[in-house]
Parts: C-alpha cells; structure tokens; sequence
C-alpha cells in the first residue's frame, strides 16, 4: 500500500512517499481502507519532533474516514463495507488498523471529507465541555481562540447543547469575519485584542460580559491566552486547556502564589490520546445525523501524495486557512 513516511524530522519537505505491506487487523481491530484524512497542529508539531518523543520512520495523520476491508473479530459490531471514522496515528496511507474502540460507524449526513476532519477537533472540544461536566445552560464561557478548529467545535457544541452565551477572541479581521458569518457569534461578544495588553484584554472580557467574570474559560491557545483565562474566571470556576506549559509559565497549578490558588480554580487538561473514543464519536454521530452539528467546512490540499502532505503542513503552519484541511484517495468521490 501506498503511504507517505516521516523518515526525518524537520521542515514539511520531509515527507516521503513508500510502498508498505498491507497490514492484518488483530483480533480487536479493523483494518479501513481510507477515503480521507485530517490534518491537525500536532501533525505539525509530530512531524518537528518537538512532541512526544517518536522513534522513526513513522506514518503521520490521526484522523481519517473510510470503509472497513477486514475485521479481526468475524463476531464483532463491525462487519466489512462498515463506513468508519475515527482517529489513530497512521493516516497518511491506503490503509489503516484501527482498534474497533477508536472509531463509530460515519454519520449518514457526512461527506468521507467532512467525517475525516471530525475527530480530533470535535473530540477535544467534547472532552473539556461535556466530558467534565462544565458547560452550562444560560451561563456565560469564554473560548481564547474560538476560530481555530477545536474552537470552532467548541463554539458549534455549546450551541449544540444550549450552552453559552460563548464569548471569544479575534487578532484579524478574517477571523473577526468568520466568528460573525459561519458561527453566529454577535460582535459584541468578541474582544479584538490586536493593540492590547493582558490585563487590558481581561478588563475589556469583564466589561463585556457586564462586569462579570466566567465560570468557565477554554483555552485553544496557551501561553497568555491561557494567563488571560485566569484572570478572567471567577472564584470557584474552571479552566480547562488543551496545551502544557513548561515551568516558566507564570500560575503553575500547585504554586502558592498562582491564580489557581488563589482563585481555588478547578483546572482541567484536554489530553485526548489518554482516553477512548467509542462512546463520544458516537454521541458526535448522532449530533450531526439530527442537524444539531452543521457539517464542517473543508479545504481539499488534494489526494494522497508526498505533495498534497507538504500542502496540508505549509498550510497548518501559515495558520491563514480557517477551514479543516484534509487529504483525500483518488476513489473517494
């Protein structure tokens, strides 16, 4: 089978394409035949080798979208001709086994592209809202980086279960434009913080939400978007983060001297390759098949090629694009 292989770490022209063995699912796998994959900034950061330590050579890409060619288990829930989608590293390739708990059946209403890109930014976004319990009804939150992709998730589920209002940030007008038009979300509820410093931005946040400070702050971001979620949440609250810190980050959870402290805040990290999916994938099935999730919007960099991997990468790393990015097969139509 065709994959492309991560044979160095470095720039987006790393990427080589190779001939692999098709592999053979175990007895808790499936093996998929992929329609198309996502990209996603830990691609990036995976490809750079400034993340979790891979030995290589190594087949990047998480999420895909695809039709189930083998079953490890003849008795299982899954049967051959099964439309899947799911995330596990290895997406970048024809074909991928995938334990049967890290994917669901595709929601009916899905395109293969529009699946592919689901996973990883809908499930993260899941995980810190409706996982821990946090989002509520009626009750303001705020998302630093609400026009990035898990932001975008962020913002569609809480609409998705009546949460909100949401309030969030923009640094260009493009992303100002896009809150506005694709996502619903009234100018007034988000903070133009070109110009501004931290504590500016946190006063503006407060003034806007009528002096109240957030039960709820999601960062998307790190760094001091996530020192803005601090100051802006309320005594007793929580913030949840989908990025680490390292210890030069001012307000570490256990420093006496921080705001997690001081606010006795509630802290939550979205790591989403420490769980499994099954269960949320299909909550996120049944959300979109009812119309409740629009289905996401999606920028084509082409079909499965060392090129089309380039572009997916020189695109996440320009940061420009504001729709998902995904690769497709040649036959996927």
């Amino acid at each position: 089978m065709k994959a492309i292989i991560l044979e160095k770490f470095g720039g987006p022209d790393v990427f080589v394409e190779r001939d692999l063995p098709t592999p053979k699912p175990s007895r808790s796998e499936v093996l998929v035949k992929i329609k198309a994959s996502g990209f996603n900034p830990v691609d990036v950061k995976m490809r750079s080798g400034s993340a979790y330590g891979m030995e290589l050579p190594k087949v990047l890409g998480v999420d895909f979208s695809g039709v189930i060619e083998a079953v490890g288990d003849p008795h299982g829930e899954f049967s051959v001709g099964d439309k899947v989608f799911g995330l596990t590293l290895g997406a970048y390739a024809e074909a991928i086994c995938v334990p049967t708990t890290h994917i669901a059946k595709m929601p009916k209403n899905l395109s293969f592209e529009e699946a592919a890109v689901v996973p990883v930014v809908y499930l993260t976004a899941f995980q810190a809202m409706i996982g821990k319990g946090i989002l509520q009804q009626d009750r303001p939150f705020f998302i630093a980086g609400g026009s990035g992709g898990v932001g975008t998730a962020a913002i569609q589920l809480a609409r998705a279960y009546r949460g909100g209002p949401v309030f969030t940030t923009a640094g260009r007008p493009e992303s100002r434009d896009y809150l506005i038009k694709e996502l619903q979300i009234p100018g007034q509820q988000i903070l133009d913080y070109r110009g501004l410093d931290l504590e500016k931005m946190a006063a503006k946040l407060i003034e806007m939400n009528g002096g109240s400070r957030f039960y709820f702050a999601f960062d998307c971001v790190g760094g001091k978007s996530k020192e803005l979620c601090l100051q802006i949440a309320d005594v007793g609250g929580h913030v949840a983060t989908i990025l680490p810190e390292d210890k030069s980050f001012p307000h570490l959870p256990w420093g006496r001297d921080g705001l997690f402290w001081q606010k006795s805040l509630s802290l939550h990290m979205i790591y989403l390759f420490a769980t499994i999916y099954k269960s949320q994938l299909n909550a996120l099935a049944k959300l979109f098949e009812k119309q409740e999730l629009p289905p996401p919007k999606v920028e084509e960099v082409g079909s499965l090629s060392a090129e089309s991997v380039q572009k997916g990468h020189k695109l996440l790393e320009d940061g420009r694009s504001l729709r998902k990015l995904v690769m497709t097969q040649s036959d996927s139509k």
